[in-house]
């Protein structure tokens, strides 16, 4: 069984100019549960469960995120492993259905985020492998074709920030916020070149194909938003995007929520709020120990097969919530968990 305290994963200060920055921070409980019912008893489960700790393609970079968990134990064996691509921290473990036929799993964590503003990544560079892996398409991200034709009117950009905020404000431009119809949801960026609407995932699967495009490396990241709020539930994910200029620094956007707050859009390109919680990098992923399912688009929620096929998803039932805390958590010495690298 996998015992509290194992884990603790802590992320610096970062220094700009030589100067330590004080920043404000959202400090929080937040709560990652799930359960499984309906299933068989005595049937065997292989589940993957996304850990919001660094992923080892980014391991040099400056973080934004501590995460402390606070879970006892769980209710089966299990192990951290990182998916061979990214190097996105996972929780593995294998577990036999109950009698009950369901299992609940609860793993609340203490979480401490800063905002990011895109000053303090400058003498970031990406690794040559790195940059090779942000360029590359994915399987609804292509590279070239029909996501070009956009770029036509943006014309020579003077250098690869201003290339990223014209792809920004592209976007922005181009497609609509809405959750309606089938095919939104997925990043399918062909669909969303021909459909002009979507959500999170559509917005920044077309930057990232842009960008592409133009040479930049770009990124794709996911995980929770946080309500203003000081406590509440989480109806799903949230995601944004990264990209990598050639003279150093890693850049954020978050073009679906400048598109639903137009009034505040200066804050989401080169600067993120406290207001969520990252949990996995990277699309077409092949999860480790190996799933015999075909790669996952993206990995946020839990992903668990039974006699070598995905589990569908009426079989999960999720839970996320978070709880404000009154005070900052202390900074500590970083610790491992059976993993290699940072966290």
């Amino acid at each position: 069984m996998v015992r509290r305290g194992l884990v603790l994963f802590v992320l610096g200060t970062v220094v700009v100019g030589g100067t330590a920055q004080a920043e404000e921070v959202r400090e929080f409980v937040f709560r990652y549960g799930f359960e499984l019912w309906g299933l068989e008893p005595g049937q065997v489960v292989r589940l993957w469960v996304p850990l919001p700790y660094r992923p080892l393609c980014l391991q040099d970079a400056p973080q934004f995120q501590q995460a402390q968990p606070l879970w006892q134990r769980l209710p089966f064996p299990a192990r951290c492993t990182r998916d061979p691509k990214y190097g996105n921290p996972i929780l593995y473990g294998e577990l036999t259905v109950p009698a009950s036929g369901r299992v609940e799993v609860d793993l609340p964590y203490r979480i401490r985020r800063r905002p990011v503003h895109w000053e303090q990544t400058l003498r970031f560079r990406l690794r040559p492998s790195t940059r090779r892996l942000f360029l590359a398409p994915s399987r609804l991200v292509p590279v070239g074709g029909l996501p070009s034709v956009f770029l036509d009117p943006l014309g020579d950009a003077r250098d690869e920030w201003s290339l990223g905020r014209q792809v920004f404000d592209l976007v922005r431009q181009k497609l609509s916020y809405r959750k309606t119809g089938q095919g939104w949801g997925r990043g399918d960026v062909l669909w969303v070149c021909q459909s002009r609407y979507g959500n999170c995932s559509d917005y920044h699967s077309l930057f990232l194909a842009l960008m592409r495009t133009r040479g930049v490396p770009a990124v794709f990241q996911i995980g929770f938003p946080l309500p203003a709020a000081p406590q509440g539930t989480v109806a799903g994910y949230h995601c944004w995007a990264w990209f990598f200029p050639d003279q150093g620094g890693m850049i954020p956007v978050d073009i679906s929520e400048a598109d639903k707050h137009p009034q505040r859009a200066q804050e989401f390109f080169g600067r993120l709020p406290a207001d969520r919680v990252a949990f996995s990098v990277g699309r077409d992923l092949e999860l480790e120990p190996r799933q015999q399912g075909p790669p996952l688009n993206f990995f946020i929620y839990p992903y668990a097969e039974v006699g070598g096929k995905p589990l569908p998803s009426k079989h999960f039932r999720m839970k996320f919530s978070y709880r404000e805390l009154g005070r900052s958590a202390s900074r500590t010495s970083e610790q491992r968990w059976g993993l290699k690298g940072s966290g």
